[in-house]
C-alpha cells in the first residue's frame, strides 16, 4: 500500500481500497496522519462493529474477531504476512495475543490474577491522574485465571493490514461470521 501520510490523494486512494475490499464507507471528521474524512465499517448481525481507518502505509482494524478465526487467517501465507495481530511487526501468531471477551458487545474484559496484583501494584506507584485511570480501567474488568469458565470466549481485537490482498482477506474473515458464529 503507498504512504497515504500528508498526501492530497488520500481520500480518492482510501475510498479506492475501501471499496475493492467491500467495506462500506462512512464519513467523519478527518484526523490522524492520512488527511481523509473516510473510514470503513462493516456491522455484523446487527451488533458486531468492524471499524477501518487509514494510516500511512496499513489499515488499522477494530472489531472482535474470535480466536479460531484468527488462526485459519494465520494458516492463510496472505494472512500470516499483512494481516498482523495486534499491529504486530513480526507478525506473532495470534495465541499470544488474545483478549478475553464475553460474547455480548461489552467493555468488560476478563483478565489474570496476576494481571489484577500488576494493577494494583502500579496505582500505589503512580501519581493520582495514573492511578485513577488504572481505577477506571479496572471497573470494567473481572478477573480469573479460568475465563472460559465464567463465560468468555477468546479474541483478537486489533489488526494492522498491509496491503489489498490482506484486507480483501480480513474482510472475507469478518463477513464469515454474519449468520451467530461465535467464539469457540
Amino acid at each position: 500500500m503507498k504512504n497515504l501520510a500528508g498526501s492530497k490523494d488520500a481520500p480518492t486512494m482510501v475510498l479506492g481500497e475501501l471499496t475493492l475490499a467491500g467495506i462500506p464507507s462512512i464519513e467523519e471528521e478527518a484526523k490522524g496522519e492520512v488527511p481523509c474524512k473516510h473510514r470503513g465499517e462493516i456491522i455484523i448481525d446487527g451488533i458486531e462493529i468492524f471499524t477501518f481507518r487509514r494510516a500511512w502505509y496499513y489499515w488499522v482494524v477494530n472489531g472482535r474477531i474470535p480466536l479460531h478465526v484468527a488462526c485459519e487467517l494465520y494458516e492463510d501465507p496472505i494472512g500470516r504476512e499483512s494481516v498482523r495481530v495486534s499491529g504486530h511487526c513480526g507478525c506473532p501468531p495470534p495465541e499470544k495475543w488474545v483478549e478475553w471477551l464475553f460474547p455480548t458487545p461489552s467493555e468488560v474484559q476478563v483478565w489474570s490474577e496476576k494481571a489484577k496484583q500488576q494493577c494494583l501494584d502500579a496505582m500505589r506507584s503512580k501519581d493520582d491522574w495514573f492511578a485513577k485511570s488504572i481505577k477506571e480501567g479496572m471497573a470494567k474488568s473481572v478477573y480469573s485465571d479460568d475465563p472460559a469458565s465464567m463465560g468468555a470466549y477468546p479474541y483478537i481485537t486489533l489488526y494492522h493490514v498491509d496491503n489489498q490482498e490482506g484486507l480483501n482477506l480480513l474482510v472475507k474473515a469478518i463477513r464469515s461470521l454474519a449468520g451467530g458464529a461465535k467464539a469457540t
